[in-house]
């Protein structure tokens, strides 16, 4: 049991954004292209988006090479499951009343229960906080310092880094529990092109590299002033390729890969 209590608080903190402590931004100028993404293009509360996603027909697949006017042909995708992304709206979520300042909610795990709250402005995509139940335990925390999880214009050739760090100190069962996590999002648009998806679907995009690591730390007490013992030490980075084209609210495809220098790939979600 606290086995899986820890791994739903460090599935808890891998959803949430840090407090920003550096934030480099857009260091390359874009290359105007055909496609440039903006606030609009990404959805409002509201909005849903099913998603196919393939795990298994992974061979054949060709990421090509950064640039423009690359064609991608993901056409013959298969279906392993669907998922939603969906875009809530802030009152009429659990944690809501704690960010009142909030136009985006997202549920990104229904057990434990986790939502993320967000502030989408014309400039940039910012998380203000979450809210979690887990085995009963209700809690919601705030950001001293908003991360930016996207920037607009998203065009070829835009970039930024950002990295945060977050405490948390909660308590199961009588045991007092501090979470420590450092995060860093390194975000370039290195490609813009067409896609092909399955039902020929065809679309004009950018693709964002997207290269995510967390560093997490769990710690033990028998109060909630220490001392603290080390529990649990995790490392992960994900590597991601997302296209985005207008108009359609999230992106249209995601692929994740093993690593940016084999590219290997682990799944591809895309547009139902």
């Amino acid at each position: 049991m606290k086995k899986l209590l820890f791994s739903s608080l460090m599935l808890i903190i891998a959803f949430s954004a840090c407090k920003k402590d550096d934030d480099s931004s857009n260091n390359v100028t874009p290359t105007p292209t055909g496609v440039v993404i903006t606030s609009s293009d990404l959805g409002s509360a509201g909005d849903s988006m099913l998603m196919n996603v393939d795990t298994t027909n992974l061979t054949g697949f060709s990421l090509g090479v950064p640039g423009q006017n690359v064609t991608w042909d993901f056409s013959t995708l298969g279906v392993d499951r669907i998922d939603t992304n969906a875009f809530l709206a802030p009152a009429n979520t659990p944690g809501g009343t704690y960010f009142a300042s909030s136009n985006l909610a997202m549920e990104v795990s229904t057990n434990p229960s986790i939502y993320m709250y967000l502030s989408k402005t014309t400039d940039k995509v910012e998380g203000l906080g979450m809210w979690a139940n887990v085995y009963g335990n209700e809690g919601h925390a705030e950001y001293s310092d908003k991360p930016i999880m996207m920037k607009f214009p998203m065009q070829y050739n835009s970039a930024f880094i950002d990295s945060g760090a977050l405490s948390l100190i909660t308590s199961y069962q009588q045991t007092y529990i501090k979470i420590e996590m450092k995060q860093t999002i390194d975000s370039k648009v290195d490609a813009s092109g067409t896609l092909k998806l399955p039902n020929n679907a065809s679309y004009s995009c950018i693709r964002e590299k997207r290269t995510e690591i967390n560093n997490q730390n769990i710690y033990m007490s028998s109060s909630q002033f220490g001392p603290w013992m080390p529990y649990q030490s995790n490392a992960d980075t994900s590597y991601t390729y997302c296209f985005y084209a207008k108009n359609q609210k999230w992106d249209v495809c995601d692929v994740s890969v093993k690593d940016f220098t084999t590219n290997t790939i682990n799944s591809i979600s895309y547009k139902k």
